[in-house]
């Protein structure tokens, strides 16, 4: 699912997929605001350490009847973390996706709206999503996350600058909440398809599409101030 195995046709998939997703309209897949907990910084190398995602919150994807993806997130002020595990089940595979509406205004896919996807590249996608080719790279900009193929623990873990997306935590409380989603795609050899299908991704929260809309809002949580003495 790398870069070099899209088969699409790039400039027509970009073009196709820009007005697919500008007219995606809203659904009301929202839940409860979302409480991002302040954390220790985490390495970014596919292994879940013993205590390193213990200050993170844990949320779950049914990727499938009997496969359940736990993902845990945090920040530490300066990035945002994200694990998923168990992206292997037999011999398929899960690729994991970050998505977020920093300005938390729903509505279709602009400036504000970001896809992360992770597979045997990084792809980025800001205002568009599912478009691969020039938009993934092993050095991706802002933000990383180690690559397919996976080490025993099944685990992709992304490091995300809060700068390079347009968050700061330390305005958190003062700004509308932003909006996120988390997915994963299924494994395949060809494109998902123009502009993303969504019955061949799976999401947290449960019910949210590829619509920011339909993304569950989100705060940073403030890091804790160290007592003087």
């Amino acid at each position: 699912m790398g870069a070099r195995r899209w088969t699409s046709s790039l400039t027509l998939t970009l073009g196709l997929s820009l007005s697919a997703q500008a007219g995606i309209a809203a659904t009301s897949a929202r839940v409860d605001t979302l409480s991002i907990p302040a954390g220790k910084k985490a390495k970014v190398d596919g292994l879940i350490r013993p205590g390193e995602w213990t200050d993170a919150e844990r949320l779950e994807i049914q990727a499938g009847p009997d496969w359940v993806i736990p993902v845990f997130i945090k920040h530490d002020g300066e990035a945002l973390y994200v694990a998923f595990s168990n992206l292997v089940s037999g011999s398929s595979e899960r690729y994991p996706e970050v998505l977020l509406d920093v300005a938390g205004e729903g509505g279709g896919w602009d400036e504000s709206d970001w896809w992360l996807h992770a597979s045997h590249d990084d792809c980025t996608g800001r205002g568009f999503y599912g478009v691969y080719g020039h938009t993934c790279s092993q050095d991706a900009e802002g933000w990383y996350a180690n690559n397919f193929p996976l080490g025993s623990q099944h685990v992709v873990e992304f490091r995300i600058s809060l700068g390079f997306v347009g968050l700061e935590a330390s305005r958190s409380g003062t700004r509308p909440p932003l909006s996120l989603a988390l997915a994963v795609a299924e494994s395949e050899s060809r494109s998902i398809a123009v502009g993303g299908n969504d019955e061949r991704r799976q999401f947290w929260p449960l019910g949210a599409t590829m619509a920011p809309g339909s993304w569950s809002a989100a705060r940073l949580a403030p890091i804790a101030r160290r007592s003087r003495r």
